[in-house]
């Protein structure tokens, strides 16, 4: 307009002289790289690991689907397996903190410190006994090894209060991993490995 094209121009080759020359000046781009690279550390720091995951119970181990539970067994909190407990007592499946302790002592939640995260939930239906019948000592924050005791319950009692005892044990960051892959079902210990993840 008012024929002021040719000052419209020379304005912006002014002002992309003027970009070109602070970015080659200044070196820009080396400083970009280095804050990648930073970035790329960090998300080292946090990628998840492969972990193999040992059974919590005593018990026979079968397909967390033919669990009598629609909310465990249509795998909707993530993939896992269940158990029918032959021994009342649950043990750490990985090396982490406890992230969920319910007063209830019914369910346990555990990170591990690769970043897994486990949900062990003891019988269907139990949170309405109300810890009647467990026996717990852990706390929200505290750090476990694999292997250590944390819960014990009593499965006769469980059972004559018209409760089914069966624990499911679910990877609820699920899709983070490839593939939770449980390992062996039928009759196993505590400590076994029930479950590998693949990332």
């Amino acid at each position: 307009m008012n024929n002021q094209l040719s000052l419209y121009i020379l304005v912006n080759l002014i002002s992309f002289g003027c970009g070109f020359a602070l970015t080659w000046f200044f070196d820009y781009k080396k400083s970009m790289d280095g804050e990648l690279e930073n970035t790329d550390e960090e998300l080292e720091d946090i990628k998840l690991e492969s972990e193999d995951i040992l059974s919590p119970v005593t018990g026979k181990a079968f397909e967390l689907s033919n669990a009598k539970d629609d909310v465990f067994s249509s795998l909707s909190l993530g993939d896992g397996i269940a158990f029918t407990p032959e021994e009342g007592k649950i043990y750490a499946p990985v090396t982490g903190e406890i992230t969920v302790a319910y007063p209830t002592k019914h369910a346990i939640g555990i990170k591990s410190d690769n970043g897994l995260e486990v949900l062990i939930h003891i019988g269907i239906d139990t949170v309405e006994l109300n810890g009647k019948y467990f026996e717990s000592n852990i706390k929200q924050g505290m750090h476990v090894k694999a292997g250590e005791e944390l819960v014990s319950f009593d499965i006769d009692k469980i059972k004559e209060a018209g409760y089914d005892p069966t624990v499911m044990m679910i990877v609820t960051n699920t899709p983070e991993y490839k593939a939770i892959l449980p390992k062996k079902y039928g009759e196993v210990k505590h400590g076994d490995l029930a479950i590998t993840t693949q990332v």
